[in-house]
């Protein structure tokens, strides 16, 4: 803690001496606004005492203390107050001690306690006396000339900025405004003074509405003396916190102002502390919450949600009567019913639950600090990626932890189930089918609820992704939710929007098993009570750790300016948002060693070889600047995480010890091998499908490079043309960044091939490196699934000539890909994914080589249209797929004799086709 310099108030306390020359006590003649203001430790000592054993547990946020430690170094620190009672800078006092700060030494504008006034009284009775028999006459020093002095000394100050006596005394011009004498001291000082947003809140009730409120309800903030205080948080469910927002620094407000004008430009601070204020009110307690009843008129007594009603009784000849209880039911069934009290509960046994499955949850308190400054703009739009049900608890539970206002989250209709519906609705979830198509009111009614939520500046949460992925990528964007939040935006509701691109890193999820076996065909299960009872197992486990990692904020306005917003489609939008959350996708220890381990040439693999392989992929992400988490950071790091994952993944049966086979000859010269089992492939296929985003391009460039390997040197131009084509392939798979930037993705590819000598580039020659074609065909085997999965659905459409339902199409691709994959004409179980299959055929769809035609049902209808196209697609896989078996047969050439490996390779040439 830094050491407390005392003033000249302070000279004869406990007959401590003052520094330097400053003049006494008696010497002195100070106003009544800087005597009230002084806190005197001395007649607040009993009060302190109580203060600091009741509210001990105030404290700063973890955003609050990051910002006081940063700028209190750069400058000098007033705190500019919205409490002014004595109570509220004595808890300030007492946290400040807490973390080691120097405490205020001047609290202006301050109701003093009764002691203090008392003390205060005598004290200038006493120099009264003194001065009628004292020939000594005592220096006046003004109010300026003292604040200056406090300042100068390098303490810091509390100003209270909504002070009634204060307002009173300065709009009667009886005595200048704080803020001025602070610009004025700042004019003639050098070191910058730092005006510091200081609110005491007292609980985290939302405001609300006379019809939300409850009896003796104890509001958030506001001034509170020493018994409403304890009252407000005996009262209150959530506690008591001191929030410190980003300061006001004055020497720069003088610089930018372009006039001396310095009453001016108080009022222009002023203004602007002010709008903090309820900046900071909103972005914590969110917007002035409505109660449901207030919501459902809002919504169903709307002219866009009559009009409806109107057209549906002309068009469909319904009963105003019966449409309207249909409005009132599928509002019910949307609705948030947002409770403060809920989240409370929740968030605590949300903690308890992460504590107990993660080994901790780690974020950037930066990110929250742009997510704070920008919902200044507009509502806030928080997009994560979907991968597991852990995603909306995770953000909800940080935003609750942060001081924000939890996100209204967009969830699906499967999730009402009894008790977490409840839970869900109360934390501020609203609800949504899967499938409304052709239900005008009830698109009205979803439609006319967001744009309300939009209008009153609730932040919400939504999966551009529609659901979760159940291979581990993003998946193609959704537009229906997004679409209406535009709207609302287009129509008004809100000056603008800020879109918060947002991903959730796993080492590992609870839904594990449930996504292998659905990728096989199986259907997935329904969430119920009994589903849920049943899952309470996943908590015994322990899944790693968690990094939450959020993108820059991105604003709709400037999304305009960019992007066509004026019609329907808003599909630019959308992929540029996937771009984004793509960006922040964290290598992770276990996705890294998961895709090290798949791309390996055969089951059975070293620990040496496999941490040259890992090494080589966090090289990889290095050089991209791709995010990598703390532990792949330094080789020993790295080695320990794979020696932990190894003995994880033999524990649940993924690999084994190759000594454990019983087919296993030798057994004691077999040490340091282990086996990966088959079966597990695709489970773990998922953590590499996480960061597949930042891998296929280091993939395609290296199967190219393989593809042209029979010839000494190559063109650069002859390996991007295939670089090309594998990037147009597989445009319904990966997130691409857009033609323009391919190319260059293509050179960065190649040029860390180079760097890690695998190829050499003379001019736009490469050549590759005899020894490095294993490395190459690792890499190259990242996308081997995605092939044989394109293959194995190729393949089947081949035959067809008549016309086939799109799931009877996809239930012969799945019995194809099994039968392929026991005829060892492809090699990956992971490539018998249904996710695959499906976007194989978008792929032909977009491509126009299938036409789909819907049947006047549900079901789409699909048909070849042209078969000599999907022909030479099918022989351009097949290559890929050579080239990759022909180099993992030239793996082994040191073992096996030329002539065994030719034949071979024409055994696998008949087999593919």
């Amino acid at each position: 803690m830094s050491v407390r310099y005392k003033y000249p108030h302070q000279a004869g306390e406990n007959n401590r001496e003052q520094q330097g020359t400053r003049m006494r006590k008696s010497d002195m003649n100070v106003s009544t606004f800087i005597q009230q203001g002084i806190i005197n430790r001395r007649s607040n000592i009993i009060i302190e005492r109580i203060i600091h054993l009741l509210f001990r547990k105030v404290d700063f946020g973890n955003e609050g203390l990051s910002i006081l430690k940063e700028y209190s170094k750069k400058g000098r620190v007033v705190f500019g107050s919205f409490q002014s009672s004595i109570t509220s800078t004595l808890i300030l006092n007492n946290i400040l001690r807490r973390h080691g700060f120097d405490t205020p030494e001047l609290a202006l504008g301050n109701s003093p306690y009764l002691l203090q006034m008392v003390t205060g009284l005598f004290n200038r009775i006493y120099l009264f006396i003194k001065d009628i028999f004292s020939d000594v006459d005592r220096t006046h020093i003004s109010d300026e000339e003292y604040i200056k002095d406090v300042v100068q000394s390098g303490h810091s100050i509390l100003i209270a900025l909504l002070s009634q006596k204060l307002f009173i005394s300065n709009y009667l011009k009886e005595r200048p405004d704080t803020l001025e004498y602070l610009l004025s001291i700042q004019k003639n000082i050098e070191e910058p003074i730092f005006i510091f947003p200081q609110i005491i809140f007292w609980n985290r009730n939302p405001e609300k509405t006379k019809a939300k409120r409850t009896f003796m309800e104890m509001r958030a903030t506001g001034d509170r003396g020493l018994f409403s205080g304890l009252f407000a948080m005996w009262k209150s469910i959530t506690p008591a916190f001191v929030r410190i927002a980003s300061p006001i620094n004055l020497k720069e407000e003088i610089e930018l102002a372009g006039h001396d004008d310095i009453k001016h430009l108080t009022r222009e601070i002023r203004s602007r502390l002010l709008e903090t204020y309820d900046y900071e009110k909103r972005s914590i307690l969110g917007p002035v919450i409505k109660s449901r009843q207030e919501m459902m008129e809002q919504v169903l007594y709307h002219s866009n949600t009559l009009d409806t009603i109107q057209l549906l009784m002309k068009d469909e000849g319904l009963s105003e009567k019966k449409l309207r209880r249909n409005a009132y039911k599928y509002f019910d069934e949307i609705a948030a019913d947002f409770s403060i009290i809920t989240i409370k509960y929740f968030e605590k046994t949300l903690r308890f639950i992460f504590r107990k499955i993660f080994d901790g949850i780690e974020y950037d308190i930066e990110d929250i600090k742009k997510i704070r400054e920008a919902s200044r703009k507009g509502p806030v739009v928080i997009a994560p990626s979907h991968k597991s049900h852990m995603d909306y608890l995770i953000v909800s539970s940080i935003f609750y932890r942060e001081k924000m206002i939890p996100p209204h989250i967009v969830a699906g209709a499967n999730l009402t189930f009894f008790p977490m519906g409840l839970i869900f609705r109360k934390s501020g979830a609203f609800f949504m089918r899967r499938s409304f198509k052709g239900m005008k009111l009830y698109t009205t009614i979803l439609k006319q609820y967001i744009k309300t939520l939009v209008s009153e500046g609730y932040s919400i949460e939504f999966f551009a992704e529609g659901g979760r992925t159940r291979s581990g990528k993003l998946l193609t964007p959704k537009m229906g939710i997004l679409k209406y939040m535009i709207e609302a935006i287009e129509e008004g509701y809100a000056s603008d929007m800020v879109f918060v691109p947002t991903t959730i890193n796993y080492n590992r999820i609870l839904e594990e098993n449930s996504y292998h076996k659905e990728l096989k065909g199986k259907e997935k299960k329904s969430e119920s009570t009994s589903n849920f009872v049943k899952s309470r197992g996943l908590l015994k486990r322990n899944y790693g750790k968690v990094y939450l990692s959020f993108n820059d904020p991105i604003y709709y306005s400037d999304l305009k300016k960019q992007y066509d917003t004026t019609g329907e489609d808003v599909s630019e939008i959308a992929d540029h948002l996937m771009v984004k959350i793509s960006e922040i996708a964290m290598a992770m220890p276990v996705p890294i060693v998961s895709t090290a381990l798949l791309s390996s040439p055969g089951r059975g693999f070293q620990k040496e070889a496999l941490l040259g392989r890992i090494t080589h992929l966090v090289q990889y992400f290095s050089e991209i600047k791709a995010p990598l988490a703390k532990e792949l950071q330094t080789q020993d790091s790295i080695a320990a995480q794979l020696d932990s994952i190894l003995d994880k993944f033999m524990n649940d049966g993924i690999i084994s010890d190759i000594r454990d086979d019983r087919n296993t000859p030798d057994k004691n010269s077999m040490e340091n091998i282990y086996l990966l089992d088959e079966e597990d492939r695709p489970k773990i296929n998922f953590y590499k499908n996480t960061i597949i985003n930042h891998l296929y391009p280091l993939s395609y460039a290296s199967l190219a490079v393989l593809m042209c390997s029979e010839r000494e040197s190559v063109p650069a131009g002859d390996i991007e043309k295939i670089f090309l084509s594998l990037r147009s392939l597989f445009s319904m798979e990966f997130i691409n960044r857009g033609d323009e930037d391919a190319g260059l993705v293509f050179r960065n590819s190649l040029q860390f091939l180079q760097n890690e000598k695998m190829i050499s580039m003379q001019g736009d020659e490469v050549k590759i490196h005899d020894n490095k074609f294993v490395e190459l065909r690792n890499n190259a085997s990242i996308i081997q699934d995605y092939l044989e999965s394109y293959y194995i659905a190729f393949s089947t459409l081949l035959p067809l000539s008549s016309k086939t339902e799109k799931k009877e199409l996809i239930n012969l691709i799945r019995k194809k890909g099994v039968q392929m994959y026991h005829m060892e004409e492809i090699k990956l179980p992971e490539s018998l994914s249904i996710a695959n299959y499906s976007n194989a055929l978008n792929y032909l769809i977009k491509s126009k080589m299938l036409i789909e035609t819907s049947s006047g049902k549900k079901e789409k209808i699909l048909k070849v249209v042209e078969p000599s196209n999907l022909a030479g697609i099918h022989s351009m896989i097949h290559e890929y797929l050579l080239t990759l078996n022909i180099h993992l047969l030239k793996k082994r050439a040191d073992i096996i004799p030329n002539k065994q490996i030719n034949e071979r390779n024409t055994h696998l040439s008949d087999k593919v086709h």
